[in-house]
């Protein structure tokens, strides 16, 4: 298996938080996909913002 980083960065500096599931809910799904699909996924505060990174595990054989 090889790890892939996906960042993603806003000029918001909340960091989010986990909402429950809520599949009423419109939006703001963003880190629960994140955190479902990810085995690490870490924010930081930049001095523009914020910076999510998502660790994913690829199998070479399917990526």
């Amino acid at each position: 298996m090889e790890d892939e980083d996906v960042v993603a960065g806003k000029d918001s500096p909340v960091i989010p938080a986990h909402d429950a599931p809520d599949p009423e809910r419109v939006g703001r799904h963003g880190l629960e996909i994140a955190t479902a699909l990810a085995h690490a996924v870490t924010m930081e505060h930049t001095p523009l913002g914020k910076r999510i990174i998502a660790d994913l595990a690829l199998n070479p054989a399917t990526a």
